[in-house]
């Protein structure tokens, strides 16, 4: 499906093909460079910024998924997760209404 959305006219897309595949690092921590907190990784040789594209190509790969993708992403999120989501808290709320203890009657 990919080869298929390069043979369209989408302009700077085009520029993703060139370095497919992509180098990424990726990190959930926040390192300081600079005194200035990024997320990267804290290696022997430095620190990996991982939105710095002199570092690696995250920031290419997360704008070409948005570019091309988003509309599957909107939709995932709103059939799946939003779904899946929504039954959960109706099954609690369901729940809850059945644990109650019944009320007490004034004697």
């Amino acid at each position: 499906m990919h080869h298929l959305v390069f043979q369209n006219d989408l302009g700077p897309l085009h520029e993703y093909q060139a370095i497919i595949p992509f180098a990424v690092v990726g990190s959930e921590n926040s390192v300081v460079i600079d005194g200035k907190s990024v997320r990267g990784r804290r290696n022997r040789w430095g620190v990996v910024n991982v939105e710095d594209p002199d570092h690696c190509e995250f920031v290419s790969l997360r704008n070409f998924l948005t570019r091309t993708h988003l509309q599957d992403l909107i939709e995932t999120t709103a059939q799946i997760h939003y779904e899946a989501f929504r039954s959960k808290q109706l099954l609690a709320l369901k729940d809850g209404v059945q644990q109650r203890p019944p009320p007490q009657q004034a004697m």
